[in-house]
């Protein structure tokens, strides 16, 4: 985890990436959640 933690820094694509997955997350979740 340490290992990664400058490279996850240094990497604009990687938080891209992040913020993607977790609109994706909470998607799935709404959908799951409240059913729409």
């Amino acid at each position: 985890m340490e290992s990664k933690l400058p490279e996850f820094k240094t990497s604009p694509f990687k938080i891209k990436d992040i913020s993607a997955t977790l609109e994706w997350s909470w998607d799935v979740i709404h959908d799951t959640c409240y059913g729409f």
